[in-house]
């Protein structure tokens, strides 16, 4: 079992608009999105699931909520907008062996 403390999260972004912490290596992260910033149009080579858990995020022509979850799948891609001061989950499939 490996616990990690919320002050503890290793930072892989830190900027004005945008800090993405890093869980377990690629696979899991939380996105801190001050309103405004912008995610530019990528792509992954897994397919990757997004989980509102504050604000607001426009992703592509959606609309995302406090609450809600949204799929892309592999080589699908996408572009974020944070429309208010916002945090998601962000959880990438894992290969399987």
């Amino acid at each position: 079992m490996i616990l990690i403390r919320a002050d503890e999260y290793p930072k892989v972004d830190d900027t004005e608009l945008l800090s993405r912490l890093q869980f377990d290596g690629l696979n899991t992260r939380v996105i801190v999105a001050k309103k405004g910033c912008m995610i530019p149009r990528h792509g992954h080579e897994r397919s990757e699931e997004v989980f509102v858990l504050s604000g607001r995020v426009r992703l592509n022509d959606d609309i995302l909520e406090a609450g809600d979850l949204i799929r892309t799948e592999a080589g699908e891609f996408h572009e974020a907008e944070a429309l208010e001061d916002s945090r998601f989950l962000v959880m990438n499939t894992i290969d399987p062996d």
